[in-house]
């Protein structure tokens, strides 16, 4: 499978923040920091990720976008966020209108669209949540229009 976004992270609760990225301030009111990774996706375009602390219960915002649609905003639960699959159909939809025809058809032949056939899900391991800091890796697992042999992206 493909590397996709296998990113080591560290984000701090304060101020301050050491990444292996360049810190992106959030706003300009002494907002946290976050992190963030995009990469162009085949079929969903320009898909970004973006980590903020949440000092309050030592968690993370996660935010992941598609083609400057949100598909997935909100706290880390677990070690796993998965794209909701009709926000991820109607979003495909609206920016790979070629893929309309393949999501049809496939919906025809299993009555739905499996998971096997279109999925994105935000993983993260080696988490470390201490009390000035959050740290981990994350990688965005993705199937998009998979059907028998063939996708159009499958990647990790």
């Amino acid at each position: 499978m493909v590397a996709l976004l296998p990113h080591a992270f560290v984000l701090a609760l304060a101020l301050s923040l050491a990444a292996t990225a360049a810190p992106e301030p959030m706003s300009s009111d002494a907002a946290p920091l976050a992190w963030s990774r995009c990469l162009n996706l085949p079929a969903l375009g320009e898909t970004c990720v973006v980590l903020s602390p949440i000092a309050t219960n030592l968690t993370l915002d996660v935010e992941l976008t598609a083609s400057g649609h949100v598909l997935v905003n909100k706290a880390l639960e677990g070690n796993k966020l998965c794209v909701n699959d009709k926000t991820l159909l109607s979003v495909l939809e609206l920016v790979c209108v070629p893929c309309v025809p393949v999501i049809k058809a496939i919906k025809i032949a299993e009555g739905f669209v499996p998971a096997s056939a279109l999925s994105v899900c935000l993983e993260f391991f080696d988490m470390t949540f201490a009390r000035s800091f959050i740290a981990g890796d994350s990688a965005l697992a993705s199937d998009i229009l998979c059907w028998k042999d063939s996708c159009v992206y499958k990647g990790f």
